[in-house]
């Protein structure tokens, strides 16, 4: 028998045998036919032995049923081995220090106070009990983030249901120390998700982040200070609405010099009003620190 006519079940077991992604993506490609035979076992082993890696690109692309069955791998992975296959000298294991291209990455169970920012949200993060590996999780973030920015709230939805957390961030709080902001800020990889939503104009997903817990006065940067950069009436009211500070000075200075956003802001909060101008009278002397 030619090997392009062997049964789907023996070319799967080939596969399961070699060493690094490459190999099986190389495999698939060698006929149509043979592609479509590994299309599920390529997203089975990204899941199994790279942490899902596919997540963002798969989001990027609006495909929610691979997102899915990405999903359902990380979750399947969790009680097998996640070493693959193969002579050592030709594996490509991704550890934990490996699983994102930079070189730079952190270690992720330092003890480091300087690192603090880039791991606490991976510490109290709700997969990590059920656990996931910190690969796992960032790259279940980064598909939040990527499905964000096509404005897909059908795979948003997806993700946060299956744990994706709307505060997550690895970067400064508002009210970290700012001795040590601008040094650890530099490291920040992504954008807050909730951020990202105001950034891209996308109101809908906004909305529902807020929804879903996200919370405006949480990290730096500043998701008002950006609505109100960009002159985005209707995502300033929802962020005023949820508990994001009217007060900060750089936020008034901001919307005092804006071409027309120095008028009045109105929105509805337990049936009263509040304008900037209001608001600037009483918060000229704080500091937001490090902006948008």
């Amino acid at each position: 028998m030619y090997f392009t006519g062997l049964p789907t079940e023996t070319l799967c077991l080939i596969a399961s045998y070699l060493p690094c992604q490459q190999d099986v993506y190389a495999l698939a490609r060698t006929n149509r036919r043979i592609y479509h035979a590994l299309h599920d076992f390529l997203y089975e082993y990204n899941s199994r032995y790279y942490h899902g890696s596919a997540l963002a690109f798969v989001a990027k692309h609006g495909n929610i049923g691979r997102i899915a069955q990405l999903l359902r791998g990380l979750k399947t992975a969790q009680t097998r081995s996640r070493t693959p296959p193969g002579p050592r000298w030709r594996s490509e294991v991704p550890s934990e220090q490996r699983w994102e291209e930079d070189s730079d990455e952190v270690e992720w169970d330092s003890d480091d106070e300087d690192m603090y920012s880039l791991t606490r949200d991976i510490s109290s993060h709700p997969l990590k009990s059920a656990r996931y590996s910190v690969a796992d999780i960032v790259q279940i973030q980064k598909a939040l983030l990527a499905a964000i920015e096509i404005n897909n709230e059908e795979i948003v939805t997806l993700l946060i249901e299956w744990g994706a957390q709307a505060n997550f961030y690895r970067g400064n709080l508002r009210d970290d120390n700012p001795g040590r902001i601008r040094r650890r800020h530099s490291r920040a990889k992504d954008p807050p998700p909730l951020y990202l939503a105001v950034r891209c104009g996308h109101a809908g997903l906004v909305k529902y982040l807020l929804e879903k817990g996200a919370d405006p006065d949480r990290y730096r940067p500043s998701p008002l200070y950006r609505a109100v950069e960009d002159g985005q009436y209707n995502i300033i009211a929802m962020l005023l609405n949820h508990g994001a500070p009217l007060s900060y000075a750089r936020v008034l200075k901001l919307a005092e010099d804006g071409d027309g956003m120095d008028g009045t802001i109105a929105y509805d909060h337990e049936s009263s009003y509040c304008t900037i101008e209001e608001e600037a009278s009483e918060g000229r002397g704080e500091e937001y620190g490090s902006g948008s």
